[in-house]
């Protein structure tokens, strides 16, 4: 991309490299620390590059964050494969739903028998009756 220019609001020509602003956005920058990075307002920079690059900051920042995420997503994944064993569990856990923890969901009643020492046979479990309240 060839750096182009704006006019900012003390009336001189600043340069706005779109390259630098796209690497900021890969790394997930927001909007304010690239335009502060670039020196000039955020409705310079969004005029600018509607004007330079055919659509909105923020579109231009999606796209590039997109690009950031996916470079991440795949180095990630080299490390892994690679036998990055903190990589493996991280992304185990993160992309595969593994757990170092195991969790059981029971479902379905669950039968109670009190046993009775004595001569009686074993009955089933009862909920107490509740007694009414009167006042």
């Amino acid at each position: 991309m060839a750096e182009k220019g704006v006019w900012n609001t003390k009336d001189t020509y600043k340069k706005i490299d779109w390259e630098l602003v796209a690497k900021l956005f890969e790394a997930d920058c927001t909007i304010l620390e690239t335009c502060a990075m670039v020196g000039l307002c955020r409705d310079a920079v969004n005029k600018s590059c509607k004007k330079d690059n055919g659509c909105t900051l923020m579109e231009f920042k999606e796209k590039h964050r997109f690009r950031g995420n996916t470079n991440l997503r795949s180095k990630q994944y080299s490390s892994a494969i690679e036998g990055d064993r903190g990589m493996l569990i991280w992304l185990g856990k993160n992309r595969l739903d593994q757990s170092d923890h195991r969790a059981y969901d029971i479902k379905g009643e669950t039968k109670v028998s009190v046993v009775n020492f004595g001569t009686k046979e074993a009955k089933p479990w009862q909920e107490p009756k509740k007694q009414e309240e009167t006042l």
